[in-house]
């Protein structure tokens, strides 16, 4: 029987990335070689554009984050041959927000208006497909709609607290298993009504600390869903999740090896 995996990666918050965490996931991504990675939103930080005041070690200028992104996936897809979708997430929107704003001149070297537009002029692979999360878009479904994957910033109902994120995605769409980032939590809950098992699942992050929150109850990781039942991943209905959070050291073991940062 066929086996199709799926990784969903998010809040990577390049130019406040966790360097460590990304070694660890990057050589997980080659030994497990995905029919898909997903990057659902917060790819880059771009603090440079945002209406807080910057950290002291933040980037100045954004168009090097949106380079170390590029670099990224463009080895994900070339390199390793593994295809990629891209959810924009809240901090991609500050593009959006930042071309008629006061923070405008932080886009010196701009190519394009749209994000998107932007990541293409700096060389991303052309065969990534980019989704724009808004209302009408709810974001990207996998599998015969299996499972909805959404960055999960613009979506109606908020979050009173990011522990309660799983149990209030699957009293949102009951039917429906949902994936969402922005919360930087992980967490994992499953229902079953009428035999069938829903899953709300809140995806971990890949970032740095932030000087901002410094005690805040994140993880790092992200999430595996391995497909089932049918030949072709559009085809199945059937996957069984995975919630692969890092420890302090940013490893983490999954089918008997150990996975980290260290050089091997």
């Amino acid at each position: 029987m066929s086996v199709h995996k799926v990784i969903i990666a998010s809040d990577v918050h390049f130019g406040a990335e966790s360097r460590d965490s990304l070694v660890s996931f990057w050589r997980f991504l080659v030994d497990t070689k995905p029919s898909l990675l997903v990057l659902a939103g917060d790819i880059v930080d771009l603090q440079a554009i945002s209406k807080y005041d910057p950290e002291d070690d933040s980037p100045h200028e954004v168009i090097s984050e949106i380079k170390q992104a590029v670099t990224f996936i463009n080895a994900t897809v070339r390199q390793q041959k593994i295809p990629v979708y891209i959810l924009s997430g809240n901090h991609e929107d500050r593009w959006k927000k930042a071309i008629v704003g006061s923070r405008a001149v932080a886009l010196r070297g701009a190519k394009g208006l749209t994000l998107h537009e932007q990541f293409t002029a700096q060389g991303m692979d052309q065969s990534v497909r980019w989704v724009d999360e808004k209302p009408g878009v709810p974001g990207l479904f996998v599998g015969k709609r299996a499972i909805l994957i959404r960055h999960g910033h613009v979506q109606s109902g908020k979050y009173s607290s990011a522990k309660s994120v799983p149990d209030k995605l699957l009293r949102q769409t009951p039917t429906v298993s949902t994936l969402v980032g922005h919360h930087h939590r992980g967490g994992f809950l499953a229902q079953t009504i009428l035999g069938q098992t829903v899953y709300g699942i809140a995806n971990p992050h890949l970032s740095s600390d932030h000087a901002y929150n410094p005690n805040a109850n994140w993880q790092r990781g992200f999430t595996l869903l391995e497909f089932y039942g049918a030949s072709r991943l559009r085809d199945c209905v059937k996957f069984t999740p995975h919630v692969i959070l890092l420890d302090s050291d940013n490893s983490f073991c999954y089918g008997g090896k150990v996975y980290n940062s260290k050089r091997e």
